[in-house]
């Protein structure tokens, strides 16, 4: 019996040993930094875990001294805690070997699981930025290279991703904030200040950039946004923005080329909305509608493009308002609508040609023809194969016996548009220059051919006072031009008619021009002029086969 007795306490002191055992270690193996045990409710789990063996037997269960605080994470736990950090290091040892070869999808996978296994490791974070700036995908870079610093704000290289990622996406205010911090944390380095330096220098002349392209100043905006360009190669946002200058100057083949490469890397509202302007502007109606729908799919509320649509709507309402009141005769309402609506959108250079053209069409049936020449131009000026302005200009420049500059539209024309009518049109234009060239004096002055001398000075006081030009000091350029070039003529017609001697022979030489031209047309009817003599000997007067008025006896 007390042998039983013996071998029961013996095999009872030694389970308890062996609970004693592993209690030992856990304060031992507590330095390590694993979480204590330090409410009840713990105790009791503790108590629990240790209370009983296998076999179900109650246990003695000693509390630890009270100079060992809480009990320690149990082996099992720690030794699942080692394996792990093993794992992660390898993944992401394998991470960085892909990462070096361009792989950098694959190596994302392998810093994923490193994270998974290791959350509380800065530089598992940052290898997955790494992965996401390889990929050019930097707001997820940047979310990345934050954690990083999250998990260990003395982490130098994640607030040094932060500011690279940021200078990417176009940022440079907030990189500089970056660079700060990791300057900071680093103790000084000279890496970083210049760094520090050069985000500083790109935040201002990202500064100028954008000032000067909402206000539409272009002059400087283009020597900026290539610094930027040069600076941060990564950005697309500087790229969207030269490609936004292009569009202001009309040159919609360089910018759709700089945006399609910034879509094949990053689809953003703002690039999408630059792509369905090139579109739109090169007259690619149903192609920039897709882009605008897919600018609002990603961000709904982008204004640039909702603003654009807007006024797209008011633009084509205006022409059309202006088409009808042209149609029923309302032409002084349809010119008010077509200024109106040159107004919307100045860049699109396409429509504001057509409208410029319906304006001038409409300064036509007004009578003011140097105006409809002026809107003429302006349309070739936006348009310089728009066949119906050039022709409409060449037009007026006849009405208005601008021959030379009827010609080179006309010739113009011609390249364009090569018809029978459009050289016949030029042929005449051509004769009429020809005849042109011999000033009539008489018709400068206003004056018939036989005016006498008193009547020829008073006409020209009347004109000089008239056209001087310091009665046209408000006018216009083109305005003050023609009348010191008609103040001139007039000075010169002055001048010959009022010479006797000067007039007679400008007399002569104007009636042989006349009959020279006259018996050129008149080839085909074999036109015979016949000159009889009285019986005095005085030559027969030819006015007969001229315009009455037109000639001096002979």
């Amino acid at each position: 019996m007390s042998t039983t007795t013996e071998q029961a306490d013996d095999k009872e002191n030694a389970e308890t040993d062996k609970v004693k055992r592993p209690t030992k270690r856990r304060s031992d193996e507590g330095v390590g930094g694993h979480q204590r045990l330090t409410n009840s409710k713990a105790w009791s789990s503790a108590s629990r875990n240790v209370s009983s063996d296998h076999s179900g037997k109650r246990l003695r269960f000693n509390p630890p001294h009270h100079a060992v605080s809480t009990p320690q994470t149990p082996r099992s736990k720690r030794v699942t805690t080692l394996n792990n950090h093993r794992k992660a290091m390898d993944a992401a040892k394998l991470g960085n070997t892909l990462l070096n070869c361009g792989q950098h999808h694959n190596a994302l996978k392998h810093f994923n699981t490193a994270v998974e296994l290791c959350p509380t490791f800065s530089s598992f974070y940052s290898g997955r930025c790494e992965c996401y700036i390889g990929m050019g995908l930097y707001t997820d870079a940047l979310a990345e290279a934050k954690q990083a610093t999250e998990v260990d704000s003395k982490f130098v290289p994640g607030y040094q991703r932060q500011a690279e990622c940021l200078l990417a996406l176009g940022r440079p205010a907030e990189a500089v904030k970056a660079y700060t911090s990791a300057l900071e944390q680093s103790g000084g380095s000279e890496e970083l200040s210049k760094a520090l330096k050069s985000a500083k220098e790109i935040s201002q002349f990202q500064l100028v950039a954008e000032r000067d392209l909402h206000k539409g100043t272009s002059r400087h905006i283009m020597f900026y946004v290539d610094k930027l360009m040069n600076m941060v190669p990564l950005c697309s946002k500087y790229k969207v923005m030269k490609a936004e200058i292009l569009v202001k100057q009309g040159k919609y083949a360089d910018a759709l080329t700089i945006v399609e490469d910034v879509l094949d890397i990053n689809k953003t509202a703002d690039a999408l909305y630059i792509h369905g302007l090139c579109l739109h502007y090169s007259g690619d109606e149903k192609g920039s509608q897709t882009k605008f729908n897919r600018a609002l799919d990603l961000e709904p509320d982008h204004k640039l493009t909702l603003a654009f649509l807007e006024a797209s709507c008011q633009l084509a309402a205006r022409k059309e308002e202006g088409n009808v009141a042209f149609k029923s005769g309302e032409y002084e309402k349809a010119y008010d609508l077509y200024t109106e609506a040159l107004t919307i959108d100045p860049e699109n250079r396409l429509t504001n040609a057509k409208l410029y053209n319906n304006r001038a069409a409409v300064c036509v049936k007004l009578g003011r023809l140097n105006d409809a020449i002026q809107d003429c131009t302006q349309a070739i000026e936006l348009d310089s194969s728009y066949v119906k302005a050039i022709s409409r200009r060449a037009t007026c420049y006849m009405e208005t016996e601008c021959f030379e500059e009827a010609i080179r539209d006309f010739e113009t024309l011609c390249k364009l548009n090569p018809t029978p009518e459009n050289e016949k049109l030029l042929r005449e234009a051509t004769q009429k220059q020809k005849m042109s060239m011999k000033t009539d004096f008489y018709k400068i002055l206003g004056v018939e051919r036989f005016a006498t001398a008193d009547e020829i000075k008073k006409a020209y006081r009347k004109l000089a006072l008239k056209c001087h030009p310091d009665k046209h000091v408000g006018a216009s350029e083109d305005e003050k031009i023609a009348m010191e070039k008609k103040f001139k003529a007039i000075g010169e017609a002055h001048k010959t008619l009022s010479d006797p001697v000067e007039r007679a022979k400008y007399d002569e030489e104007l009636s042989q021009s006349y009959l020279k031209d006259l018996m050129s047309d008149r080839t085909n009817a074999q036109t015979k002029v016949n000159v009889n003599t009285r019986s005095s000997g005085t030559p027969f007067k030819i006015c007969n086969i001229l315009p009455q008025g037109d000639l001096d006896v002979l």
